[in-house]
């Protein structure tokens, strides 16, 4: 019979298992949909105007898009249990934005007009994908992991491991 701590020791490692799959399904399915957007923006040559951004809401509503748009929602749905509060705002923070760029006439004014009207509409989703990122390599502690594997292997960079090699090789044959 497993104790208490056996017990919670296993829940906790189960949960963090599930948390970086939850990470990385929520990603994935954000980034179809961030290429598609990316892609009509460059289509239309970095500028939306009013027909262009009804033409974008249409196209995540019903079509081109619609099945990446979806995805992204079943997906987000399906792990939010799993993910922090940080994260869902960084995911909602990038859907404002989405929503902003893409805003018909006839709703624009319930979004800034910096997104509205952006002279690129492209920049500021970038830099809400950008902060969704970053969030989740915070989450999954991508830079701490990566600061300890550097101090395992002692900072070095590839010319220091090669110039290590070098010296050594140079004291054998002394």
């Amino acid at each position: 019979m497993l104790s208490y701590r056996d017990r919670r020791v296993s829940h906790r490692n189960h949960f963090y298992e599930r948390q970086i799959d939850a990470y990385t399904e929520v990603i994935n399915s954000l980034d179809g949909l961030y290429d598609q957007v990316q892609n009509y923006i460059h289509a239309h040559n970095f500028v939306l105007d009013s027909s262009s951004r009804t033409q974008l809401r249409a196209e995540m509503a019903q079509g081109t898009f619609q099945e990446q748009y979806r995805n992204y929602f079943a997906t987000r749905r399906k792990w939010s249990l799993y993910l922090p509060q940080d994260f869902l705002d960084s995911l909602n923070d990038f859907m404002n934005v989405l929503n902003g760029i893409s805003a018909p006439d006839e709703v624009a004014d319930q979004y800034p007009d910096e997104l509205v009207y952006h002279r690129d509409p492209a920049m500021p989703l970038s830099e809400a994908y950008r902060d969704v990122v970053a969030v989740a390599r915070h989450g999954l502690g991508v830079e701490a992991l990566s600061k300890d594997m550097a101090r395992v292997f002692g900072n070095r960079s590839p010319d220091r491991i090669l110039d290590t090699k070098l010296v050594a090789e140079r004291e054998k044959g002394s």
